[in-house]
């Protein structure tokens, strides 16, 4: 080493090259300190690889937050720069807009990355102008929240009720699927899952006492460590879905043979500015468990991944309810730059819009429906996420546009536009007044209404829309507050007509004779 190198280091470089020669002495004469090092060495990497999931959606955060940590870093470097050169007048210009632009940022809640995230997501969808609205079918009466109150009603103090989700199950039955999980932690440490309500979704009646169905999972949404479902999932990753996919919440579906199974949707986060997309499934099969699985469970995880180009490839996933709501959500938010980039700006708001979201409901938009479309309009009659969608201003209640977002990702978006054919149907939000209206009669204290969805069928030789509402009761005064409610044995169901604001009160018991009991009583508004 020259005279030069060495002046040109450190008194901390010295000393760390002092101490680390004198560890590496120590250690050639105490041969059992490099043998205990080791051991120490591997045990730690052993611990950090069987842990990986737990600071996964830490790593996942991080790389969500690149562009703002790029932007910060980069403004630091700025203002260093500028600070360091003396050019202090153009430091503190830099320094009032950025003051100014967080206030702006705070003032009008448009943060410029979610803004630019928002933007290209629009820019790249897939959509599909309709030129006729699709019938529904197969509607549940039920809202999701009173079947997961419910079924915590139906169980015992050991158990618990995974959430519930709507399904297909088979060919043609759609049904309300849910785990019974234990609800203690040693149970979920060690346990398996032996048992799922399957509940019928399109009755109104919830006949929980015939709905268990017998099942040996070894995974779980709701079990420990090795045992859950999304530590599984993740340690099948491999480093690019590491840094960029998240499993989201269990579906118990039936594969091709009959045999239930646990489809796990995947969110995977894609581009410059991260936004979510539909990453596929991972299938986990039924297992009984024990020593080996759960040791693999920690090393390798458990089941195998499905592609999204390869949904089609496989009967039992081919139009079911597979995709994550977080992905359909962003979609349809991306929605307000139909208008151009300047749409959502304040002061201008062309063609702005919003997914409405009604206060108190558990279940906020999209509604899973089940839509068949007239041959040749949409992407087959199958399961979708579907969003109501209306103009930004809050006053503004009028249905602007429908989006049906393919529920299993094969397939465009369907964009029916409202406003320009000037359908002048009412949006979600004006719904719940018009019901309570039509009915003052009764004691709307301790009731409301809950998740209005499409109920669209052709009806005396017209496609009709109308708002399927189910009246639910609170638990007390306090719930109504936070939503807490339950719709019943067999609830009140009323339907809204979108274009002339009369409300039909239906018969729940008889689902099949709606659009008759409709057809009657619009008969003279229609004629």
């Amino acid at each position: 080493m020259t005279e030069k190198n060495v002046k040109e280091r450190g008194a901390i470089f010295w000393l760390a090259k002092n101490l680390t020669g004198a560890l590496l002495r120590f250690t050639d004469r105490h041969w059992i300190i490099k043998v205990v090092s080791l051991i120490f060495a591997v045990l730690a990497v052993v611990f950090v690889f069987i842990t990986r999931a737990a600071w996964q959606p830490i790593v996942l955060e991080v790389r969500l937050h690149t562009p703002q940590l790029f932007f910060g870093l980069l403004l630091w470097i700025v203002m260093s720069t500028l600070w360091r050169s003396r050019l202090r007048k153009a430091f503190w210009i830099i320094a009032v807009l950025t003051v100014v632009m967080f206030g702006l940022v705070e003032r009008y809640n448009l943060d410029p990355v979610q803004y630019i995230t928002l933007y290209l997501r629009y820019k790249s969808l897939d959509l599909k102008e309709l030129s006729d609205l699709p019938e529904t079918d197969h509607e549940r009466v039920q809202p999701l929240h009173s079947i997961r109150m419910v079924a915590g009603e139906k169980i015992t103090i050991a158990e618990r009720a995974s959430g519930p989700n709507f399904v297909r199950v088979g060919k043609d039955q759609y049904r309300f699927t849910m785990a019974i999980e234990p609800s203690y932690n040693v149970p979920r440490l060690f346990g398996n899952i032996q048992e799922i309500f399957n509940l019928s979704a399109t009755s109104p009646a919830l006949d929980f006492s015939t709905s268990r169905e017998k099942v040996q999972f070894a995974v779980g949404e709701g079990l420990l460590w090795g045992k859950s479902a999304h530590v599984n999932v993740i340690n099948t990753f491999g480093l690019f879905k590491f840094l960029g996919y998240k499993p989201t919440e269990v579906r118990y579906i039936t594969d091709d043979s009959g045999a239930w199974v646990e489809v796990i949707p995947l969110i995977r986060y894609t581009g410059l500015f991260p936004h979510p997309e539909f990453g596929g499934v991972q299938i986990i099969h039924q297992s009984s468990g024990g020593f080996w699985h759960s040791l693999k469970s920690l090393f390798v995880g458990d089941g195998y991944w499905i592609r999204p180009r390869d949904i089609g490839k496989f009967p039992y996933l081919r139009g079911q309810n597979l995709i994550p709501t977080e992905v359909s959500r962003f979609m349809a938010e991306s929605f307000k730059f139909q208008g151009g980039i300047l749409a959502p700006l304040p002061g201008f708001h062309s063609g702005d819009l919003r997914v409405p979201d009604l206060p108190g409901d558990q279940n906020d938009q999209p509604y899973v429906t089940y839509d068949r479309f007239t041959p040749g309009v949409g992407d087959g009659n199958k399961l979708y996420h579907y969003f109501a969608l209306q103009a930004f201003q809050k006053n503004s209640e009028g249905l602007n546009t429908s989006l049906f977002v393919p529920a299993d990702g094969i397939g465009q978006i369907g964009v029916y536009r409202h406003s320009e054919r000037q359908d002048g149907l009412t949006g979600i939000t004006a719904v719940d007044p018009m019901v309570r209206d039509s009915q003052p009669m009764f004691d709307w204290s301790s009731k409301g209404t809950a998740e209005h969805r499409p109920f669209i069928r052709k009806i005396d030789s017209k496609t009709r829309f109308f708002w399927l509402s189910t009246v639910v009761t609170y638990k007390d005064a306090n719930g109504k507050k936070a939503g807490d409610f339950i719709a019943g044995t067999i609830p009140l169901v009323a339907l809204t007509d979108a274009s002339s604001r009369k409300v039909v009160w239906v018969d729940a018991d008889k689902p099949k004779e709606w659009a008759g009991q409709v057809e009657k009583a619009m008969g003279s508004i229609w004629k």
